[in-house]
């Protein structure tokens, strides 16, 4: 039996409709932005930050750092920046950031140095219980080293409390535009965070 409630639900249904229909056809998650991405990034024309702003499918917290990174070094008429990772893991994120590197030095004619920080051997031994020993092992995250290939990045392979003391001087990188931390362990993000009090990146 249709009560005068259904009808009342059923109306506002009805009035909200084209709303939602517009929030799904302009959301950054919705099908028709994703096409979108997927369809456009093959056409050079389209300019990079469209493609990132409507939801760039793979670390889109890459793109909008390193660009916005870049776009501020043009400003201040830097010709280069560099850009850290640390925890490469598989090497999905410095591929990556050697793509978009390639994007904005079309976009906004910046050179993008990338730099990879890694054991090589997957995480290191744990050196107390603020790394969650409970959760990460040593030898998480292992990185098949002989299948990766990459064509513009500078993969520093080590313990960061070991290369970081020379890697400034070893290889005298850029100014620092984007740092990306996922090294997992307590220990090894605040031993990868004692570059930033560096001279070199002040």
């Amino acid at each position: 039996m249709i009560t005068p409630i259904f009808i009342k639900k059923l109306i506002i249904h009805l009035i909200s409709l084209p709303h939602y229909c517009f929030r799904l056809l302009t959301s950054e998650i919705s099908i028709v932005s994703r096409m979108s991405v997927v369809v456009f990034q093959f056409f050079p024309f389209v300019p990079y930050k469209w493609l990132f702003s409507i939801g760039h499918k793979n670390y889109p917290q890459y793109h909008y750092s390193v660009f916005h990174a870049a776009n501020l070094a043009r400003q201040l008429n830097y010709k280069a920046i560099s850009v850290f990772e640390f925890g490469c893991a598989r090497g999905k994120g410095l591929l990556a950031l050697e793509q978009i590197s390639k994007k904005v030095k079309r976009e906004l004619n910046i050179d993008v140095q990338v730099y990879g920080f890694d054991t090589g051997e997957g995480l290191p031994n744990p050196k107390g219980y603020k790394d969650l020993t409970y959760h990460w092992k040593k030898g998480d995250f292992r990185m098949n080293k002989s299948k990766l290939i990459f064509k513009s990045s500078t993969l520093v392979l080590g313990n960061i409390d070991d290369t970081k003391t020379d890697f400034f001087s070893k290889h005298k990188p850029a100014p620092v535009g984007a740092i990306f931390f996922d090294f997992d362990y307590y220990s090894s993000t605040k031993s990868g965070m004692d570059l930033l009090t560096h001279k070199e990146i002040n």
